[in-house]
C-alpha cells in the first residue's frame, strides 16, 4: 500500500508534536525567579530578593550599565515610595574571563536611612579578597554616594 505525501506528511507533523511534548514532560526546565513569597526571601526580607540583573552598553563605548531589580512582589505605587534594605550588601561579582575561579571585580551598593531621603554607598569596583567568593563582606573604605 502507498501513502499519499499528505499523509505521509500529517504523520510525520503528529509524530514531531508527539516527540515535543515528551521533551517538554521529561527534560528539565530552566526559568528565572522573580517572585519568592515574604516567607522564603532571605532572612524573611523582599528587599534581598533580587529578581533581574542587566547589563548593557551606557553612551561611551567604554562603559556598561548595571542594573539590578529587587522586591519583585510590591506594586509599581508601593515602588515610588519604598526604598533598599539598609540590612542588605548588594553585590555585582563581575567575571571578565580571565580569572579561572570566578569574580574578579565587585561592586557593591548598601543603603543608610529610608525612604525617599535615602542614600546609597558604592563600594568599588574592587579585586575580591578571595575567589570564588561565598560570603560578603563590605569593600574598601573610600565610595561614593550616589
Amino acid at each position: 500500500m502507498k501513502l499519499g505525501q499528505n499523509t505521509l506528511g500529517s504523520m510525520l507533523a503528529v509524530a514531531a508534536l508527539a516527540a515535543t511534548a515528551i521533551a517538554y514532560t521529561v527534560l528539565p526546565i530552566r526559568a528565572s525567579d522573580h517572585q519568592d513569597s515574604p516567607a522564603v526571601a532571605p532572612g524573611g526580607r523582599t528587599g534581598a530578593d533580587i529578581s533581574d540583573v542587566f547589563v548593557y552598553p551606557a553612551t561611551s563605548a567604554a562603559n556598561v550599565v548595571l542594573q539590578m531589580d529587587v522586591d519583585p512582589v510590591e506594586t509599581p505605587a508601593q515602588a515610588a515610595t519604598r526604598a533598599l534594605d539598609p540590612a542588605v550588601l548588594y553585590s555585582f561579582k563581575i567575571a571578565h574571563g580571565t580569572s579561572p575561579t570566578g569574580e574578579d571585580m565587585v561592586i557593591q551598593l548598601q543603603a543608610t536611612g529610608a525612604g525617599t531621603t535615602q542614600t546609597i554607598n558604592v563600594y568599588g569596583p574592587f579585586t575580591p579578597t578571595s575567589t570564588p567568593s561565598t560570603t560578603s563582606t563590605l569593600g574598601p573604605v573610600g565610595h561614593d554616594s550616589v
